[in-house]
């Protein structure tokens, strides 16, 4: 009499007697993406899944095991390129989904498997996927687990500038600000021919946004360059009572090559509608430096310019409404100073400040303290410099460090959240990576918390509050070909440990 074989056993026995007749017919490898995603993103990549052929085969199907919430991830996808292969609804999350391909491959061949992140979807959660099996020629492959990790959801994070992106393979130096009218506002380099500071064929252009990032506008310019040696890059932001947007910015030589000859020179532009449209330049260099600068002491620089980013209004005490920019100050070559350069009236005319940082300072960022004093950060190798001025950044006290805030020799930003919090971001590492958010909690003489919002290599960030009480970063990801980004996140992920 004929035994019969339990179906699971026979179909066990099968898929072992076909994957030894065809001893495994290609090599699948795993790696996983890390970035933080955002709430509505649709085609995140998760997975990139690398096969390598013993010979020419078709894939029928890929199994994926998904690590999240229904609630926070609609669809899963099967990518070749740009093109999708398949798609699966997602109703219960830690599931398996079946994603068809159909491909046929001959050499290696790398996929994605994709996730749609729902609009509601939850601040913190996390989402994740393994590729479980992959079917080819009939037979059954079980790729290696790749590491461990996840795609943590934030409000929202939109790539705002990539390189090939607008006619510019290189996008750098960013800076953001929420106007008083609502309008979330961008400005960075347009580096175009080469990723390189000045001198270069670099222009500074803007994007705007009136909902809180989640749409953008085409890039506006706020300057073009005229040709390699008379570009223009490294914006800075403030908005002024009236709603008037001053940017600042240098142009022309390269700051170490700079001299009275042939110098770097120092610039500002005025937006009236909310940073739709901008002056033309207005040089401000022989004010900052030179054979006749305001303040007599720089007649020894041979270079200034503008830090990017975030500049400051003052809005309390006797020196309200007064404009502060950090400057940046180059004698003898390499030796780098700070002098606060400040306004009273709306920038129409500009002073230098005494010496506030001497021959080991470099990019600096001010914020006003409660009690009315500036706090000014310094960028340094090793434990950030700080120093403070009591008279609304005139004259500037002693040296300190934030043994808190020891990091690579990077840009960064500094602004107050309320009248609790400041905030500072910098890379959080010995290397241009790891862009990070500390925050204080006793108007800056320490920094407790902090927390990561870039896991890879990134380097320059600004920070703005938005009106809804959140955060706004735009931040330099990858160190080659860099990509300036959008995020926002709330006060409570970025203090949740």
């Amino acid at each position: 009499m004929k035994r019969r074989v339990p179906f699971l056993a026979a179909a066990l026995f099968a898929g072992l007697a076909c994957a030894c007749a065809h001893d495994f017919p290609a090599d699948v490898s795993l790696v996983r993406e890390t970035a933080f995603t955002g709430r509505g993103n649709t085609g995140e990549t998760l997975l990139e899944m690398r096969v390598v052929p013993d010979k020419p085969g078709k894939i029928r199907y890929v199994k994926v095991f998904l690590d999240a919430s229904a609630a926070d991830v609609s669809a899963l996808s099967l990518m070749a390129g740009d093109r999708e292969l398949d798609r699966a609804g997602v109703r219960d999350g830690k599931a398996m989904y079946l994603l068809s391909c159909g491909e046929r491959i001959s050499d290696t061949t790398c996929f994605r498997i994709c996730a749609d992140v729902r609009p509601e979807a939850t601040e913190g959660n996390r989402i994740s996927a393994d590729v479980r099996r992959v079917q080819m020629r009939g037979s059954i492959v079980a790729p290696q687990r790749p590491d461990p990790g996840f795609r943590e959801i934030l409000l929202c994070r939109k790539r705002l500038f990539a390189p090939g992106d607008y006619g510019s393979n290189f996008w750098r130096i960013p800076a953001i600000r929420q106007l008083q009218d609502g309008t979330l506002l961008v400005v960075n380099d347009r580096r175009n021919v080469t990723q390189k500071d000045l001198p270069g064929e670099i222009d500074v252009v803007s994007r705007y946004s009136t909902d809180r990032g989640k749409t953008w506008s085409e890039p506006v310019f706020l300057a073009r360059n005229q040709g390699p040696e008379h570009g223009y890059g490294d914006p800075g932001l403030v908005e002024l009572e009236d709603g008037t947007v001053i940017c600042t910015f240098c142009g022309g030589e390269s700051f170490y090559g700079s001299s009275v000859d042939k110098p770097q020179r120092s610039y500002m532009v005025v937006s009236k509608d909310h940073g739709r449209t901008w002056s033309e330049p207005r040089e401000l260099t022989w004010t900052l430096w030179g054979p006749n600068p305001d303040n007599p002491f720089c007649t020894r620089y041979h270079s200034s310019f503008f830090t990017s980013g975030n500049s400051l209004l003052l809005t309390r005490g006797p020196y309200k409404g007064r404009i502060l920019v950090a400057n940046v100050t180059a004698r003898e070559g390499y030796k780098l100073s700070n002098h606060a350069v400040y306004s009273d009236d709306g920038g129409e005319t500009w002073h230098v400040s005494d010496l506030a940082w001497g021959d080991s300072g470099d990019e600096a960022k001010m914020v006003q303290l409660l009690d009315g004093r500036i706090l000014m950060s310094v960028r340094r190798n090793g434990p950030r410099g700080y120093v403070i001025s009591d008279d609304g950044g005139q004259t500037w006290g002693e040296h300190h460090f934030w043994p808190q805030i020891t990091v690579t020799d990077c840009n960064g930003d500094l602004i107050r959240y309320d009248d609790r919090i400041l905030l500072h971001s910098v890379p959080n590492s010995a290397r241009r990576e790891n862009v990070s958010v500390f925050l204080s909690f006793d108007e800056g003489r320490s920094w407790p918390v902090h927390k990561t919002i870039c896991r890879k290599a990134s380097m320059y960030s600004s920070l703005t509050v938005l009106d809804d009480k959140t955060i706004g970063a735009y931040v330099e990801e990858n160190t080659d070909g860099v990509e300036l980004w959008y995020l926002n996140f709330s006060l409570d992920w970025l203090q949740r440990q």
